[in-house]
């Protein structure tokens, strides 16, 4: 079935620029994109927020809180000042020797009152904050609400992906704060469906997994700390560049011979150099006489000798929210429920 605009609609018009439906339809919430459309339809005259709240039928504050996100993408000026060109939404981001086009998406926590708001014309946003509840143990009061809605209402993201979010950051014992970086992180990869997220989470499972492998070669105590940066870039080494686990330590051992210190910059350009090079183990090195063999390192192991096995990754089981289960636990008043003890 093809839809059009009906012939008779077109008698009054105004302009809406493209960009909006192109880069903002699927991050802005029913009243931003209201108060955008009210505004434009004014023809660029200066309106009151009163003026804005009786034409929608809104309070005040609620229109002040939507306003926000176009305020923040440069759509709207407050005052009555000439809207500026809105800056462009994407920028380059260099993915394994590849540029991409990365998306900037606002952060924008709404008020208390939009959070109440939001809870009784969206059902399915209170069915997800009980499964929140339930997957974090523990109940959630406005400022974890507002956070959430953020993710959903600014960043774009449907329920099932946050969900998805929650469990896994509750899995690896992080709070909200990881869970609003991880899910800005996805939305600006543009991760907007259940299968997008669970690709994301293979690739936090391959990368806990290649850490592991790195950090078992340490002695207990003495393994460099974990970063996202420093996980990221063993990741490349060992996926992208696809060195074994002996070249990435041996290149950590020449790093800390070469300068003192632990720089996993400094590995880059090592192991880098050496990929371009087409060495790929820590005899293929030496052989064409780039560095010498270094000491082994406090506590390491000598590059060759056997290993344990690596502590094992935490099992990153698919859990789907792609179902009306949490929708119909919409119907009712919030249930606030904690763990009771022994429960994981």
């Amino acid at each position: 079935m093809k839809i059009q605009v009906a012939p008779a609609a077109w008698g009054k018009v105004f302009a809406v620029p493209s960009s909006v439906v192109e880069e903002h339809l699927r991050f802005a919430s029913g009243q931003q994109l209201k108060v955008l459309l009210y505004v434009l339809a004014q023809g660029g005259e200066a309106l009151e927020l009163r003026d804005i709240a009786e034409g929608l039928g809104m309070p005040e504050s609620e229109v002040s809180d939507a306003m926000q996100y176009w305020v923040a993408t440069g759509y709207l000026e407050r005052d009555g000042a000439e809207a500026p060109t809105p800056a462009p939404k994407q920028t380059p981001v260099n993915r394994g020797g590849k540029t991409e086009p990365l998306l900037e998406v606002p952060d924008i926590v709404p008020t208390y009152e939009t959070v109440a708001a939001r809870l009784l014309e969206d059902p399915e946003l209170k069915a997800m904050f009980q499964e929140v509840q339930a997957l974090m143990g523990k109940t959630i009061g406005y400022d974890t609400q507002a956070k959430f809605i953020m993710m959903h209402d600014s960043y774009g993201l449907p329920p099932e992906v946050i969900l998805t979010i929650v469990e896994y950051a509750t899995r690896q014992g992080k709070g909200v704060g990881y869970i609003c970086k991880v899910g800005k992180n996805w939305a600006e990869d543009g991760v907007s469906t259940l299968e997008d997220a669970m690709e994301k989470l293979e690739k936090l499972a391959s990368t806990d997994k290649v850490w592991s492998e790195f950090r078992a070669r340490f002695s207990s105590g003495e393994a460099p700390k974990a970063t996202d940066q420093r996980k990221a870039l063993l990741r490349k080494w060992r996926c992208t560049y696809g060195q074994s686990p002996e070249l990435i330590y041996y290149a950590y051992e020449t790093m800390v011979e070469a300068i003192d210190k632990v720089n996993f910059n400094y590995m880059d350009k090592i192991l880098t150099r050496w990929n371009e090079e087409g060495l790929r183990t820590p005899q293929d090195v030496m052989q064409a006489g780039k560095t010498a063999a270094p000491a082994a390192s406090g506590g390491g192991t000598k590059t060759g000798t056997s290993r344990t096995k690596p502590r094992g990754a935490v099992d990153h089981h698919k859990a789907s929210y792609d179902s009306d289960a949490y929708r119909e636990k919409a119907q009712g008043p919030i249930e606030y429920k904690r763990k009771t003890k022994g429960e994981g």
